[in-house]
Formats: structure tokens, sequence, C-alpha cells
């Protein structure tokens, strides 16, 4: 990189530079700043003493709820499992859709979804919903044990239907105790 090139792109001038310098003009070897061929790093970089004042603000996280016993469910699975698991309910609290989360078929939309993660042959599911405003609630966390399909039991279906009605409950109950 050369001086001219680089204070073209910057928009200073080569004489502003020489200003900046106190005057002098420097001499490499025998290239010289009429020929443009210094260089950039010969000289301080002006851009590099100004701080960074723009402050980015932290996005907004919703709480994170656990139904019955849902935490534990998920503190039984391996801990690469746990991890990507963890990082997609994050994703869900900041309004985001991890990669490995899809709608669960039968909840009538997106309002209900399952994160799927693969590990060691198995196949382990957590199932949240982010339809109740402000919140996401994670309702049941499973190992799939079945081999027959990806089709998730009945029997987990109503199980995840029950503990939906109760995360309605519970959201009702926490929206009547913060009304004055």
């Amino acid at each position: 990189m050369f001086v001219r090139k680089e204070c073209h792109r910057s928009g200073i001038t080569v004489n502003q530079l020489i200003a900046w310098c106190d005057g002098k003009r420097p001499v490499v070897g025998d290239l010289s700043l009429e020929r443009g061929c210094f260089p950039l790093a010969f000289y301080p970089q002006i851009w590099d003493i100004e701080p960074v004042s723009k402050k980015i603000p932290p996005l907004p996280v919703k709480p994170l709820r656990w139904v019955g016993p849902s935490k534990d469910e998920l503190m039984e699975f391996p801990d690469p499992v746990r991890k990507e698991m963890g990082h997609a309910l994050h994703l869900a609290q900041t309004g985001d859709k991890a990669d490995s989360a899809k709608p669960l078929h039968g909840f009538g939309g997106a309002g209900v979804l399952e994160i799927v993660e693969d590990h060691a042959g198995d196949t382990y599911r957590a199932v949240y919903t982010v339809k109740l405003a402000g919140t996401v609630y994670v309702l049941h966390c499973f190992q799939k044990k079945s081999r027959k399909g990806s089709e998730t039991p009945k029997q987990t279906i109503n199980l995840i239907k029950q503990r939906l009605r109760t995360a309605i409950e519970l959201h009702e109950i926490q929206k009547r105790s913060e009304k004055p």
C-alpha cells in the first residue's frame, strides 16, 4: 500500500499528511513523497488515534420460564447437546430462531417450536413456545427413543399440550400480578 492510494481512499491529501507530520518530508531510501511510493505504515495512522464512542445497545432478552421438570430433563442431556440447545433458547429469547428449531406439527403455526440435536447416534429434542407475549416457555425436553421415523409419539404430544395449557395459565397469573 502506498501513501497516494491510502490518502485517496481516506480523503486526506498528501499535503495534509505532510502538514500533520510537522512539515517534514521523510525519505526512505531513494523514494520520496513526490513519487507517491511511501508505505502507509511509515506514518502514524490518523484514524487509529480517535476512540470509537458509539455504544451498541444490548439486545432485549425475554425471560425464559421452565414448565414442570423441563429444566431437569435438559440437564440430563450430554454437554454438547445442552450447549447447542442453550444457544438455540437464547436466540429465541432475543427474538431470533436457530437453524435447528422447527415448528412442531399439530400446534397450528410457528408458536410451538422444537429444537432437534443429534449426538452419538441419539436424537434429543426440546420444545418451547414463543406465542405468549414477552416470555419464552420451555415445555418439554426429551431423548427420542423410537427408531420408527421422526414422528413425535402421541403420548409426548399430549404431555406437551398439557404443559402448554399450564404455561398459558402461568402467563395469565404473571400478567395479572404485574398490573397495578
